[in-house]
């Protein structure tokens, strides 16, 4: 219905991350076995993960600012889509030393991981309603 000022600031901070990924990406794309790129790219999308739990935390917690306010299984199953991301993330960086392929593997199957998770949120019956405004 309408902004306030730390909705703008988080929004903000998260645009910072996104727009960091082209960055991360072309240094990926020059050094693609390199650890350090691979912990660049993986840090750069965690911080762009937890830029994007801090913006649903918030509109959570002031359902003011929502058209309609959620449920609490509704800010519960979206703070976990969310940040679900940020373990495959963090794998991907452990292994990033030892596997490289498979830190590349965990970065681009994490969409379909993602579609994964909300095809499960929606055909669980204990979650399907509270899910229909996650995708």
């Amino acid at each position: 219905r309408y902004i306030d000022r730390n909705v703008l600031w988080l929004n903000l901070v998260y645009l910072l991350a996104v727009a960091l990924i082209p960055f991360a990406a072309a240094t990926l794309g020059e050094y693609d076995r390199d650890p350090i790129a691979l912990h660049l790219y993986g840090g750069v999308l965690i911080a762009a993960t937890l830029a994007r739990v801090a913006v649903d935390w918030y509109l959570g917690r002031h359902s003011g600012l929502l058209w309609q306010p959620m449920t609490t299984q509704t800010k519960r199953l979206s703070l976990l889509t969310a940040a679900a991301p940020i373990a495959v993330y963090a794998i991907g960086m452990a292994v990033a030393d030892v596997a490289p392929y498979l830190t590349l593997l965990l970065y681009v199957s994490m969409p379909l991981l993602y579609v994964i998770l909300i095809v499960i949120l929606k055909s669980d019956p204990r979650t399907r309603i509270a899910s229909e405004d996650l995708s």
